[in-house]
């Protein structure tokens, strides 16, 4: 009796803590880890095909080469990976165990002895390599060094030929391997500190001829190169930061991604330039932590960084080749850890992994319709996050229900592998069934247990029970019961009426596993008190039980036929039970050899043989322990799924047609269940999707009728209008012929005149070319002559000297040729010396190389017996330590939820608030922008129509404007040359104008200085004037007070009334002693004083401090609004000035070539007078800089700068000709505006 074979049909879920755990091998093909498996995902098909790695005791990291034909597998050494107590909890390793046995096959390809060789367990870590065309395994790559128990990055060098790899601490070592010979080449510690901690290392790109990698950790910035058999410390840089992640930019920069949200630049070893990311919605989380730069993938445009806030950002590459510059941002699962980015060949796509087992797909080619923040989809499906808790199958229809430790259940569709739905809830599922229909789950919580409806996109509960951290559950085969197990009490419930019909109470313990009858009339369970009870549904009541002292029983099931049960336990022994009692034993603990590993699923033959062995197989595909095992109804599915995070699909194929239930012509149902509140919405939906079509129809209709009806009309005006245009155009057409004939009589007049005038021109060239031609003829032959002297001449001497040459020649070649002699001798001398070495060295390898096989032999048997005895040891000890840990991990793990989820609750109300404030503002903010726009473009429809209006008109314009350039540039060809020397003469004379008008501005500068200097001095001089009146005026009212009380000092009423009238008088009549107001010393109030110098100093007594100071803030109000006018002013005359920039070109282009020689000779002697009249204002300037004190009068300033003064008069209108230098700079805006014009 054979065994069927068994095939991987899909997995759902990925392996999150493998180092670079994603790689595109083609455009349509992407590779990831999955359990102890790498699948090859074709994005297109949404097919996968499975390679197994099953050396070591799991994969920590992968890299494939830059020609996609080999993979690098780093794996873990054994004895050092993280969770390998195999756990008394087998839980799912039972319930179909009968049907199991009987359907896993033997296949080598698929078994834990891998592809293409036996697995090897080895203390220390290795790299495998595989050929990704024939998925077999290549060499095997050690370190040498049972420290290094993983690696942590692996790259292939650019030529392919090396495989680098970076192990863990303490050690922290680079390996180099030449992997075509397997033969380590070398070994570098990339840090001297063992608390040090690394996290990347990568491989340059562009340094072809030797291997070039960086190194980045915590503190930690180090370059190696590999040359000559050695490494090389190339740079190395300290830092207080924590560097994440590295990727090259060239062979000299590299970019490093750091833990405060930090992107640096190396150049050779340097930081030149550290960038900060700041996320999108930095003003609502400035509180928070920067996100960190977990990943950076390079390319030929950019570069792309991972974040740990979930969030992928695109730079790309600017004009400076130091700067990047973000473009897009793809936003992926919020507080989800970038682990992972790959590009496609093409770099328009590419693949993310996620800290929380997730693959994204990310678009990279650029839409401009698109906005710079990006949402993505997954991958294939969305994957459980950590370990997955419970999962069952039903029979009517092709779903698999699994709940996890990520607090979700999804239901998997098998046949199509897609999910259906996807669910979260606030509290861990423990336990899940579904019911046989499929419509129906049973879920436990550790609040209670829960009875769910699946609709078609949701689950909804619709029935509870306070059944607390139910960890088993299931329904019945029929489905009208479900069992569900409290403690150490199975309770047994009517599926339809929802009534306890039965508790089931005997074990002294929790019970571990329940399982149903194929006719629903009996359960078995089992539990940690070593006790398995078999019981009625009729009586309620247990038939039998079994006790074996010691041992914790993890599963038990029945056979079909319910004469036969099997139970297994923490000893590793299966036993056949009947009536209580043991019929039969099979022991399936296996020492552990080269070709078996943990977490394997293993096969049975049943029924098993009376004598011989049993038959089994064995399936490594999880890279962690398996926690259920289920096969579907008609037994050609078999489902498993582990704290891994993944779920398996495995396909039957018996040869023998052995345990198929289903026929073929009855497939799996299709009903699904949907509320009535959905079905009302749905239909209202409809009717309103109808009445709105209906609604748009009409609309549609009736604004079609309206556009014909206008287009019509405009159609009659346009038919109108062109005809009009069309007559005028043939009237100014028969104009221009008449014009045109008449030209043409002119000009070939012309023509004939010129004709005339070149001929004799022509024959008295042609007389003077002659003349010159007959001379240069004579001096040619007498060269000709010169020549065939210098020719003999040199010939004999080159004759001579070949003959001298040739002897020499002949002396060096016998002298070297002696010398080859001699050196052919010695080299044969030398290779009888190196073969006679040579073989001596064979035969002594040959002895060294039978030694070290023979010593390896032996010292592998003895560590292999000691290994053996430690592990036995070792599993013992593990139960027991599981068994104490159980109860204290459930309490633990139920406060920490409780706390972690009041928290997120928390902090997520927070964070919705926030952003509901920032989101209303921002639709205010649209919605009053959209209104300014409306208007703007309201106004730009209006400034349109007019342009075209004038457009048509200068287009008319422009053909006359055409003709007459035509005319006017056959007239100018012929002084072009007089034009051109003018042209630079001109610019000579232009640039000597700017230096003196460059003078003319410093002088004008500094005479501005001296007069705010002058300023200052006069109103300091009026302010002691004012005060010593002041003081002088009081002291004068003081002596009269004092003459007057001096008067009647006989007489004290007389003299106690003048003190009281002085007393008020000085009291009520107080004149403030705060001085006058200092003119202003600003460049402002010099050219403009409000008021003359003489009548401020003429002016009487002060006013009031309060009066004062309302004056000043009146006065500075208008000081700032004359700077406001002042500022706009000039935004105008920039306005303005570029206006009639523009108006001067278009002047220009039409008539720039009608100046003649005798207006540029006359622009000449302007410029000439005018730097002669500048020469006379620099003189003036300077003997006005030797006197400052001297006030200018109105003739001198205008003569100083008469540009300023013409404008003045001539915004005064007053008419006065511009130099032409002045309207130079009146064009140019090189003239002061209104604020720096002299006082009128």
């Amino acid at each position: 009796m054979s065994l069927p074979s068994v095939f991987t049909s899909h997995v759902f879920g990925v392996n999150r803590d493998v180092r670079n755990n994603v790689c595109y091998l083609d455009e349509q093909t992407v590779l990831y880890p999955a359990g102890t498996q790498i699948v090859s995902y074709n994005t297109e098909q949404r097919s996968q095909h499975f390679m197994g790695v099953y050396d070591g005791e799991g994969i920590t990291a992968m890299a494939a080469n830059s020609a996609a034909t080999m993979i690098a597998v780093a794996v873990r050494g054994t004895g050092n990976a993280p969770g390998t107590a195999v756990p008394a909890d087998e839980r799912g390793a039972g319930r179909e165990a009968y049907r199991a046995s009987s359907v896993f096959p033997r296949d080598v390809t698929t078994a834990a002895t891998g592809n293409g060789g036996p697995a090897v367990e080895n203390a220390e870590g290795a790299v495998v390599l595989y050929d990704l065309q024939t998925g077999r395994k290549k060499k095997v790559l050690l370190p040498g060094d049972v420290n290094t128990k993983e690696f942590i990055s692996v790259g292939f060098s650019v030529n392919g030929t090396h495989v680098i790899a970076q192990a863990g601490g303490p050690d922290w070592n680079i390996y180099i391997w030449d992997w075509d010979k397997a033969k380590l080449r070398g070994t570098v510690k990339s840090s001297n500190n063992a608390n040090a901690e690394i996290h990347q290392m990568s491989v340059s790109p562009y340094d072809a001829t030797n291997t070039q990698v960086c190194v980045t950790g915590n503190g930690v910035f180090r370059t190696y190169k590999h040359a000559e058999g050695f490494w090389k410390l190339m740079h190395q840089h300290k830092s207080d930061k924590n560097l994440l992640c590295n990727a090259y930019l060239s062979e000299s920069r590299i970019l490093v991604g750091t833990e405060d949200s930090k992107l640096q630049v190396f150049e050779a070893g340097e930081l030149i330039l550290e960038l900060t990311y700041l996320p999108p919605n930095v003003t609502v989380q400035h509180h928070l932590a920067p996100p960190a730069i977990t990943d950076l993938r390079a390319f030929s445009t950019g570069v792309m960084a991972g974040t740990s806030t979930g969030v992928c950002v695109l730079f790309e590459r600017t004009d400076d080749s130091t700067l990047l510059k973000k473009t897009r941002e793809f936003f992926l699962e919020e507080d989800a850890v970038v682990a992972c980015i790959a590009l496609n060949p093409a770099e328009d796509a590419a693949v993310v992994t996620l800290k929380n087992s997730q693959i994204y797909m990310l678009p990279l080619d650029y839409d401009p319709g698109k906005t710079e923040q990006t949402k993505c989809v997954p991958l294939a499906q969305p994957f459980h996050n950590g370990a997955i808790n419970g999962m069952d199958t039903a029979a009517r229809k092709p779903i698999i229900a699994t709940c996890g430790a990520d607090r979700t259940i999804r239901i998997w569709n098998y046949m199509d592998n897609t999910i259906e739905v996807t669910k979260t809830f606030y509290d861990e599922p423990l336990s899940i069934a579904v019911h046989p229909s499929g419509l129906y789950l049973l879920v436990g919580f550790t609040d209670g247990l829960k009875l769910m409806n699946v609709l078609i996109d949701d689950i909804e509960q619709f029935w509870e029970t306070p059944v607390r951290s139910c960890k088993e559950c299931y329904f019945s085969n029929g489905g009208q019961y479900f069992a569900a197990v409290h403690g150490s009490t199975v309770l047994v419930y009517n599926m339809w009426t929802l009534e306890v019909i039965g508790h089931l109470k005997a074990h002294q313990s929790k019970i571990r596993s329940i399982s149903w009858s194929m006719d629903d009339t009996r359960i078995i369970s089992c539990g940690l008190d070593g006790v398995v009870y078999d019981w009625s549904l009729k009586t309620m009541k247990k038939e039998s039980e079994l006790v074996v002292p010691n041992v914790v029983f993890n599963q038990a099931i029945y056979t079909p036929d319910v004469k036969l049960a099997y139970a297994i336990g923490s000893d590793a022994i299966l036993r056949e039970l009947s009536d209580g009692h043991v019929f039969r034993e099979f022991s399936t603990k296996q020492p552990l050899t080269n070709t078996t590993s943990k977490f394997t699923m293993r096969a049975l033959r049943y029924p098993f043989p009376q004598d011989t062995p049993y038959d089994f197989t064995e399936h490594s595909y999880h890279s962690a322990p398996i926690t259920r095992l289920r096969m579907a109804y008609d037994d050609q599915y078999v489902f498993t799924c582990g704290d891994d995070g993944c779920l398996w699909v495995f396909r039957l194929n018996d040869r023998e047609q052995r345990g198929a239930k289903r026929d073929k012509d009855y497939g799996f149902s299709d009903e699904i269940l949907v509320t009535k509140s959905d079905l009302k919405e749905n239909f209202k939906m409809q009717t309103e999707l109808r009445r709105k079509v209906e609604v748009l129809k009409a609309d549609n209709e009736m604004q079609l009728r309206i556009k014909d009806m206008n287009y019509s009309t405009k159609l009659q005006e346009l038919e109108d209008k062109y005809a009009n245009e069309v007559d005028g155009l043939q009237k100014l057409i028969a104009t221009l012929e008449g014009e045109h004939k008449a030209n043409v009589v002119k000009y070939a007049e012309e023509m004939v005149q010129t004709q005339q005038a070149n001929k004799t021109e022509l024959q008295e060239v042609n007389a003077s070319f002659k003349f010159k031609f007959e001379d240069v003829t004579e001096k040619y032959s007498s060269m000709q002559e010169r020549s065939k002297e210098l020719k003999s001449q040199w010939e004999g001497q080159i004759s001579g000297m070949q003959t001298s040459h040739e002897a020499r020649m002949e002396e060096i070649k016998s002298f070297f040729q002696g010398q080859i002699s001699e050196r052919i001798a010695y080299m044969a001398s030398l290779k009888q010396e190196s073969a006679a070495a040579q073989t001596s060295h064979d035969v002594g390898l040959s002895e060294i190389m039978a030694d070290t096989e023979a010593e390896q032999l032996h010292i592998a048997h003895g560590f292999e017996h000691k290994l053996f005895i430690e592990r036995e040891a070792l599993e013992t000890i593990k139960v027991e330590n599981s068994q104490m840990h159980v109860r204290f991990d459930e309490l633990t793990r139920g406060v920490d939820d409780q706390k972690s989820e009041m928290l997120k609750r928390q902090t997520e109300e927070k964070r919705l608030q926030s952003i509901c404030r920032a989101l209303e503002k921002d639709i205010m903010g649209f919605k009053r922008e959209i209104e300014e726009r409306d208007n703007t473009i309201q106004d730009k429809a209006k400034r349109i129509y007019d342009l075209k209006k004038k457009n048509q008109e200068l287009e008319k314009f422009k053909f006359v404007l055409d003709y007459k350039i035509m005319e006017l540039r056959k007239q100018v060809e012929p002084r072009e040359e007089d034009i051109i020397v003018l042209s630079s003469q001109i610019k000579e004379m232009d640039d000597e104008l700017q230096g003196y008008h460059r003078c003319h501005d410093d002088l004008g500068m500094a005479t501005q200085d001296l007069l705010m200097r002058l300023r200052a001095a006069q109103n300091e001089v009026a302010s002691e004037g004012w005060q010593i009146r002041q003081t002088l005026a009081a002291l004068g009212n003081v002596q009269d007070d004092v003459a007057e009380i001096a008067a009647v000092a006989d007489d004290l009423n007389a003299v106690k009334r003048v003190l009281i009238s002085v007393h008020h008088k000085h009291t009520t009549e107080t004149r403030s002693l705060t001085p006058p107001p200092p003119a202003p010393t600003s460049l402002h109030a010099v050219l403009r004083p409000s008021t003359p110098p003489a009548l401020a100093n003429a002016a009487g007594p002060a006013l009031p401090a309060l009066q004062d100071t309302a004056a000043a803030a009146q006065r500075d109000h208008l000081e700032r609004t004359i700077a406001t006018l002042e500022k706009r002013l000039q935004k105008e005359d920039a306005k303005r000035y570029k206006q009639n920039l523009k108006m001067l070109k278009e002047n220009t282009v039409l008539l720039g070539l009608v100046w003649t020689p005798k207006n540029l000779h006359s622009e000449i002697n302007l410029l000439r007078k005018d730097i002669k009249s500048s020469e006379k204002r620099t003189s003036k300037l300077c003997q006005m800089q030797e006197n400052p004190s001297r006030t200018l009068t109105r003739a001198e300033n205008d003569f100083v700068n008469p540009d300023q003064h013409l404008l003045r008069d001539g915004l005064l209108n007053k008419r006065r000709s511009l130099t032409m230098p002045g309207a130079l700079k009146l064009l140019k805006g090189d003239i002061p505006t209104l604020s720096g014009l002299p006082p009128v």
